[in-house]
């Protein structure tokens, strides 16, 4: 894997020194690789997964070994995941975490969760972007076997990762967490350009059991309006 960094200025046009500043890095979430991207960028960090990924062959196993913080929904898994993450600055370790909650293909983005953004501090926005002209290491619905196993099979993988000025909140964003979501988001989406959905790891099942013929359009389509009245 070929990792290229880019570290963005601040409005000021400074550069900050990174490496020893350990945070909760927010990223956009593409693949399972991005955990070693962002492993090779800042070294020793923690990372954030959902519980179900234990399940999953090669890549649970790879999470457990790593000391990955595994987690499900609601708001004692968001106040876990805030203590996990000063736990982890405290100790001098970066604090890594996907806030879209699941991965996509690289076109658009889902809108940002807000637990991480609960904690009231402050963040530091990573952008990832893989440019390969043969096989897209973006992992959104193709099968895990044959995914790895085109990814062995090409010579190279080439990244771009972004690191962006550490953003703070302010009190009106403390008081209300979306609005510190979005805001850094959008920060984001400048580099990005990509429309945001208001979608989440739920109706990307939904769809995937569409695709392998479990469910029928009409269901999928029921099955996704009920999961987006729930999560408003």
């Amino acid at each position: 894997i070929k990792v290229k960094r880019k570290v963005l200025t601040d409005d000021d046009g400074s550069k900050e020194k990174i490496e020893n500043l350990p945070c909760i890095l927010v990223s956009n979430h593409l693949s399972y690789l991005d955990i070693l991207i962002l492993l090779s960028v800042f070294g020793e960090c923690s990372f954030v997964a959902r519980y179900t990924v234990l399940n999953v062959p090669f890549l649970g196993v790879m999470a457990k070994e790593m000391g990955v913080v595994f987690t499900g929904n609601g708001t004692k898994q968001t106040d876990s995941i805030i203590s996990q993450s000063k736990q982890s600055i405290r100790g001098q370790r970066f604090f890594a975490i996907f806030p879209e909650g699941t991965t996509t293909n690289g076109r658009a983005m889902i809108r940002f969760r807000t637990g991480i953004f609960r904690s009231q501090l402050p963040v530091r926005p990573i952008v990832i972007k893989y440019r390969n002209r043969n096989f897209s290491p973006t992992w959104e619905s193709i099968q895990l076997w044959y995914h790895i196993l085109r990814l062995l099979t090409q010579f190279t993988t080439c990244c771009e990762i972004f690191v962006f000025p550490l953003m703070n909140p302010s009190q009106k964003e403390k008081d209300a967490p979306r609005l510190f979501a979005d805001r850094v988001q959008g920060k984001m989406n400048e580099l990005l350009g990509q429309p945001v959905y208001l979608l989440n790891r739920k109706h990307k099942m939904v769809f995937h059991s569409f695709l392998m013929g479990k469910i029928g359009k009409n269901e999928a389509l029921c099955e996704a309006k009920q999961i987006s009245l729930e999560d408003l």
